[in-house]
């Protein structure tokens, strides 16, 4: 989205011009300048947010967008933050039925299992954020959860690792 300058406005500039000219003296131009610092104050505040907006309007749950999003907010120099699809597990068998005598054998697994009823991966993530060591504190595991929650589909699950 391109950033247009249509609500690029001086308000102390504005103010000056719209005195009539008998009065743009230095006494009243200073008054005029005071008078209209709360409207630039608020005009700051607009800009902010529909610069925050803009940026999350550009960005989405999508792979690369997220991953762009990520590392322009929390590694923007060397933008090494990556997004990967969590490895799949094959489907461990924990029954089998027997035909001829309907009977039902458990099968030991040497680790613990997980039932998952989600596409039987394993772990049950759908995709993993790794992030460097540098960049992953405890402050910033948080922010990076919330940020990625709020791009995300709500049925996606993910992990944050470190590289």
């Amino acid at each position: 989205m391109k950033w247009d300058n249509s609500y690029n406005i001086n308000f102390k500039k504005l103010a000056l011009l719209l005195l009539p000219t008998m009065f743009r003296k230095d006494m009243l131009g200073e008054i005029a300048k005071i008078l209209v610092n709360p409207v630039n104050y608020v005009h700051s505040a607009l800009m902010d947010f529909r610069r925050k907006k803009d940026f999350r309007l550009t960005h989405n749950g999508q792979r690369c967008y997220l991953r762009g999003c990520l590392n322009e907010l929390y590694d923007p120099l060397s933008r090494r933050i990556e997004i990967s699809e969590a490895e799949e597990r094959s489907a461990t068998l924990i029954f089998e039925r027997d035909d001829s005598q309907n009977r039902v054998a458990l099968i030991q697994p040497e680790q613990p299992l997980m039932l998952n009823a989600r596409g039987f991966l394993g772990n049950g993530l759908d995709f993993t954020v790794k992030v460097p060591e540098d960049v992953l504190t405890t402050y910033t595991e948080n922010v990076i959860k919330a940020t990625v929650s709020e791009y995300k589909l709500a049925s996606k699950q993910f992990k944050i690792i470190t590289l």
